[in-house]
């Protein structure tokens, strides 16, 4: 498999491949690349150019190129670096950020003739914890054997999960997913590349509804009550709605569309005595959790009680 290793007197090479090393970033994370070109011959290479390319969803973060010789030009998916002559022995480098906007595992592949490194990376699915989700994952097809293992969370062992002919598997688990083909025969790495494919199961933080009551005029109950979210590390990451009752109603909650969290915390003024369910919605995930309480309102007057009174005479005239 490309990047597995190099041969040819001009190399490229990447990030390591060999020996199953991982990387990992998160979606729209920003992930430096360094490509290595060498001159491995006795005699200058001239007129060297390095075709850079890269996943869908892989994109140059601009400003962020850096190269020692030669100039680099970016395009939709990678680009071309221009080295010109490079000596016997001599090493030139090109560094530069990619942002990523997909989930699973994405490529970036350096080639010069006869020479390819290629190098992956794996962006986490994440979906929601407590709700079913199905990830299919699928290996180049037309090989006879294909060892699907899982690493658990936590766990520091494989298991294996699914061993046949079948180049997919459906994940249902959270976890590190790879596969092993013809029981590795084919390749130093997995025929996937050295990079897991990472199901994350993530879950909308416990937070706190305070809940500020409607005040009383006489035996009116006024429309002034309000809630209050706090105990979040970081509210920017969520969105907010709430209904009137005792679960969330999408198509009368308010405000519309979902709204950021204001820096005070109160979402909801001049509100009347009920029950409010409020919904937090993580921007990047989509997970949610609800949170239902009650605003309340006393304003009955007790009624009179009648006490005996005596009138005791105690001096006189």
């Amino acid at each position: 498999m490309m990047g597995c290793y190099t041969s040819g007197r001009v190399k490229t090479k990447s990030l390591p491949c060999a020996g199953g090393k991982q990387y990992a970033a998160w979606f729209y994370d920003f992930r430096p690349l360094n490509i290595t070109l060498t001159n491995t011959g006795p005699v200058p290479a001239t007129s060297v150019v390095v075709n850079d390319t890269a996943s869908a969803g892989v994109t140059i973060v601009p400003g962020s190129i850096t190269a020692s010789a030669g100039t680099f030009t970016p395009g939709l998916t990678g680009g071309t670096w221009s080295v010109g002559t490079l000596p016997a022995g001599a090493t030139d480098t090109l560094i530069y950020s990619v942002s990523v906007n997909v989930e699973g595992v994405v490529y970036n592949t350096a080639s010069v003739p006869d020479n390819d490194a290629r190098v992956c990376t794996t962006i986490p699915y994440k979906v929601c914890k407590g709700e079913p989700y199905a990830i299919l994952l699928q290996a180049p097809a037309g090989f006879n054997r294909y060892q699907w293992y899982l690493t658990a969370p936590g766990a520091t062992t494989a298991t294996l999960v699914s061993d046949g002919t079948l180049n997919s598997f459906t994940a249902t688990l959270p976890g590190a997913y790879q596969v092993v083909i013809d029981e590795g025969l084919n390749s130093a790495c997995p025929q996937t590349g050295c990079c897991p494919v990472l199901i994350e199961e993530v879950d909308v933080p416990l937070f706190t509804v305070s809940t500020q009551n409607p005040t009383c005029v006489g035996p009116t109950p006024q429309a002034n009550g309000q809630l209050i979210i706090t105990g979040l590390a970081d509210s920017r990451r969520y969105t907010f709605q709430y209904s009137v009752g005792t679960s969330f109603d999408g198509t009368s909650a308010v405000p519309v569309p979902a709204t950021s969290i204001p820096a005070n915390g109160v979402i909801g003024t001049g509100l009347v005595a009920n029950n409010y369910t409020v919904r937090l919605t993580d921007r990047q995930t989509g997970c949610f959790r609800d949170m239902t309480v009650a605003l309340v309102s006393n304003c009955v007057c007790p009624e009179d009680v009648c006490i005996p009174v005596t009138i005791r005479k105690v001096t006189s005239r």
